[in-house]
């Protein structure tokens, strides 16, 4: 996703400010974002498939729209950042 577009989104604009990082701190990589404390990749699996982990502080997930169309998948991803990226 692009991160203009991702700027415009309340949800992740509050991702970032729970993370006390300004979209200025968010660097566009390839394939992912680097937010410094952890990279992020949205993978483009079908919602009823979308799973979000972490490994080796790489955050993989949906698309944020996708995220912010679930309460589920705003609880897992809350869950796994408190849990490995905090």
């Amino acid at each position: 996703e692009k991160l203009a577009a991702l700027s415009t989104q309340k949800i992740f604009t509050d991702i970032l400010l729970s993370l006390g990082l300004y979209i200025g701190e968010v660097k566009v990589k390839s394939d992912h974002l680097d937010l410094g404390l952890f990279n992020w990749y949205f993978s483009a699996e079908s919602q009823k498939d979308a799973t979000i982990y972490c490994l080796d502080n790489n955050l993989v997930s949906p698309t944020i729209n996708k995220i912010s169309q679930s309460s589920l998948l705003k609880k897992q991803l809350w869950h796994t950042i408190t849990s490995h990226l905090l």
